[in-house]
C-alpha cells in the first residue's frame, strides 16, 4: 500500500483491510500505524490485541502509545479551560432539553416523567458543583428570598405547588428504589424546598409590613398637611 493510498484512505477502512488480510500492516508508515493504534485504543482493544492486529511487538505498541499521549498532551491555558467549560454547558443544556421533553411527553407514565425531572435536576446540580470547583461560581451559594425557581427548561418557572407535586412523584418512584444516595438527594431537595418556601413566606410578610408602614406614613403626612392648611 503506497504512502499516497494511505493518506487518501480512511483509517477505519485501512484497519478493516488489515483484519481481512488485504493489507499488510508492516507496509504502513509509522504515522499511519499510530493512527490505526489510536483508533483501536479508542475501540477498547488491549495492547496485546493491537500488537496482534498490527503484526508488531508489544514494545512497538507501547512506544506508539507513549508518542500518541505526548502528541495529544495539553498545556494548561485559561482560554482552553473556557472553551471546555463552554462545551460542557452546551451539552448539559442539550441533555436537559431532552429530559424535559421526556418529562412533558404525553406517552410517559408518571414514574417516567418524575424520573426524567429528577435526572434533569440532578444533572444541573452536578454541573453547578463542577463550575464551583473550577472557580466559575462561588462555593457558598447566596441566600435567595422570594419565589423559588426550578428551571427544568429555560425561562420556565415552577410554583411551589408544582414543585411539591414533582417531589411527591419522585418519592413514589423511590418506593421501588432502595438506593441510599438517591434517597439522600431527595431528602436534601425536600429540605431546600421547605427552606425556600419559608423564605418566600417571610419575604411576603416583610413586603406587606413595608407596605403597611408606607401607607401609615402617607396617612400621617396627609393629616399633617391638612392641619397645617387649617
Amino acid at each position: 500500500m503506497s504512502n499516497q493510498e494511505q493518506n487518501e484512505t480512511p483509517t477505519l477502512v485501512i484497519i478493516q483491510r488489515i483484519k481481512d488480510g488485504s493489507v499488510n500492516p508492516k507496509s504502513l508508515t509509522k504515522e499511519m500505524r499510530q493512527q490505526c493504534i489510536e483508533v483501536l485504543m479508542a475501540q477498547g482493544y488491549t495492547q496485546a490485541q493491537m500488537a496482534q492486529i498490527m503484526d508488531c511487538s508489544d514494545k512497538t505498541v507501547q512506544r506508539d502509545f507513549n508518542e500518541i499521549r505526548k502528541r495529544n498532551s495539553l498545556t494548561p491555558h485559561p482560554e482552553l479551560a473556557k472553551e471546555i467549560v463552554g462545551e460542557m454547558l452546551v451539552k448539559v443544556r442539550s441533555y436537559e432539553s431532552n429530559l424535559n421533553q421526556l418529562a412533558r411527553s404525553k406517552d410517559g407514565t408518571v414514574s417516567e416523567k418524575a424520573q426524567a425531572q429528577f435526572l434533569s435536576w440532578r444533572m444541573l446540580k452536578e454541573c453547578i458543583e463542577k463550575l464551583q470547583t473550577l472557580g466559575y461560581l462561588p462555593l457558598k451559594p447566596q441566600e435567595v428570598t422570594g419565589s423559588i425557581q426550578h428551571s427544568f427548561a429555560e425561562g420556565e418557572d415552577k410554583s411551589f405547588i408544582e414543585i411539591q407535586e414533582i417531589i411527591r412523584d419522585i418519592e413514589m418512584n423511590l418506593q421501588n428504589n432502595s438506593d441510599p444516595a438517591m434517597q439522600e438527594e431527595v431528602r436534601k431537595l425536600k429540605d431546600k424546598y421547605e427552606r425556600a418556601k419559608l423564605a418566600s413566606e417571610a419575604a411576603g410578610v416583610l413586603e406587606k409590613q413595608k407596605q403597611l408602614i408606607q401607607n401609615q406614613e402617607a396617612e400621617s403626612n396627609d393629616e399633617s398637611n391638612q392641619a397645617g392648611s387649617n
